[in-house]
């Protein structure tokens, strides 16, 4: 079901770049660089499609520019989303409170979804 899903979100370049600026500021909120927060990383860029260019897009943002793209986004991507988030507090195994801060941030600011955290691995698997 996870490449149906993913075919209906189609993401913008703009939205893709938010995605990135987002999942990158999440992997490095707690101060530590963790290889399995890199992995998922890298699974999301490459299942999203998200291109070098957005990734230099990504670069070029500010945490709140990145925020204001994500909250115009759908439901069902802001839910993609939130569960991307999620998942990288969680692969870890720390769950660091700077991390969980960031998430409620984004979430709150952004319209997110509510989800536990605990589910977003689950949730991000509909989607990849």
């Amino acid at each position: 079901m996870g490449k149906n899903i993913l075919v209906m979100l189609l993401f913008t370049n703009n939205e893709k770049a938010a995605i990135a600026h987002v999942a990158v500021s999440m992997q490095g909120v707690d101060g530590k660089s963790d290889p399995k927060e890199y992995v998922l990383n890298l699974l999301v860029i490459k299942e999203f499609g998200i291109t070098n260019s957005n990734i230099e897009s990504a670069k070029g943002m500010e945490l709140i520019d990145a925020m204001a793209v994500l909250k115009l986004m759908s439901n069902d991507k802001k839910r993609c989303v939130s569960s991307i988030l999620g998942s990288i507090i969680l692969v870890d195994g720390d769950i660091d409170d700077k991390e969980v801060s960031l998430w409620r941030l984004i979430s709150t600011i952004c319209n997110f979804p509510t989800m536990r955290l605990m589910d977003a691995p689950d949730i991000l698997k509909e989607y990849i």
